[in-house]
This record gives C-alpha cells, structure tokens and sequence, in this order.
C-alpha cells in the first residue's frame, strides 16, 4: 500500500477538514443569521434575545474550534519550525528531541549519533557560505 500525502484521500482528491476552514462556519453563520431574521419577520410574537445570538455562538465556535484543535498540517509545520530553530541554534537536546527514539539508518547507528552529524555538517555549510 503506498503512502497518500497529507490531506488526501484514497481517491487522490483533497479532503475537507472542517478544523482548518473555519471559515465554513462563518459562512453557515451567515445562513443562520438571515433564517433567523426571516423567521423574526414572519412570526413577530415569537422573536427571542438568543435567537440572534446564535449566529454569534457559531462564529465563536468556529474560531474556538480553529484555536484549540491543532490538525496533523499544524503539528508538522511547528515540528519543522521546531528542527530548523535547534540546527540554527546548535541545541542537540532540542534537536534530539523531536528524532524518533528507534532512529536508524545506514550511516547512523543510533538517534543520538545523528545530530551530532548534522551539526557539524551544517556548521560546515555555514562557513563556506560566509567565504
């Protein structure tokens, strides 16, 4: 079975994810607000407070929703940001931290190996950037 990239389906097609549109429920907020007006308008003697509050509800909900869940795209984008903050500042505890603790390959023996490699490989791209 191959790999699919992140955010698609099985199909190949991009799938919808409700957390990183919340947009989706603004707009289904909008709907409800002018349900909401027509129903007031139509039927006067049932008008409620909350009844148009809950327009407002939704729009807090979707950005609430937006705020507190963090998708798979955000968790990998911060652990990237993460990586390339602990290459910059030559922290190994920081950059060990986010190498999978069964790490492996041909060249490395071990997760704790491999940051060390990749420091000084970059400490070496630095300087031949600054000649």
């Amino acid at each position: 079975m191959q790999a699919r990239p992140l955010g698609t389906a099985a199909s190949g097609k991009t799938m919808f994810d409700l957390f990183e549109q919340p947009w989706t429920l603004v707009g289904a907020a909008v709907l409800v607000l002018f349900g909401m007006l027509t129903f007031r308008s139509v039927l006067p003697e049932k008008r409620r407070w909350w009844q148009l509050a809950l327009p407002a509800f939704i729009v807090m909900a979707a950005f609430g929703t937006d705020l507190l869940v963090q998708t798979d795209r955000e968790k990998i984008h911060a652990l990237l940001k993460k990586g390339m903050k602990a290459v910059e500042q030559r922290n190994l505890d920081a950059l060990a931290a986010i190498i999978a603790v069964d790490y492996y390959d041909s060249f490395h023996n071990s997760k704790h190996y491999c940051p060390v490699k990749v420091l000084e490989n970059r400490c070496k791209a630095n300087r031949f950037n600054r000649l």
